[in-house]
């Protein structure tokens, strides 16, 4: 689970145009970290995203979650209401293997605590959840 830091002042500042630009802009880094036909990429809900990668464990969404962080301060796009200056995000990063996939709804509540849980620690930045 990954959402864009500080997103509604973003809007509030720049207006809801430039905010989907920033979305659509930030969906597509997401997709370049994301390299398998199978991954996928998708709108959550508001200005949160899911990144889904079959077959992959904590080390693999580790260094996706990395690649997130390192292309959106590449990128560099401006977002003066942010104390970093540009647009950044928090990730939380849940796996799961075998019999834990028939509770998809656990595995969603593990990404979204450790989302909550980056949030919390100050943004900008990724933490494993617990599953």
């Amino acid at each position: 689970m990954i959402d864009i830091d500080y997103f509604k002042l973003f809007n509030d500042s720049l207006g809801h145009v430039a905010g989907d630009a920033c979305l659509q802009t930030v969906g597509r880094i997401f997709e370049e970290c994301v390299r398998r036909p199978s991954d996928l990429v998708a709108r959550y809900g508001g200005e949160e995203m899911g990144v889904i990668m079959p077959d992959t464990d904590s080390d693999g969404a580790t260094v996706v979650a990395q690649l997130i962080l390192d292309r959106l301060e590449q990128e560099n796009i401006t977002h003066k209401s942010s104390p970093f200056g540009r647009v950044s995000v928090s990730i939380g990063c849940a796996t799961a293997t075998g019999s834990e996939l028939d509770h998809l709804q656990g595995l969603i509540e593990a990404a979204d605590q450790a989302l909550y849980r980056a949030k919390a620690l100050g943004r900008n930045q990724f933490v494993r959840g617990k599953w």
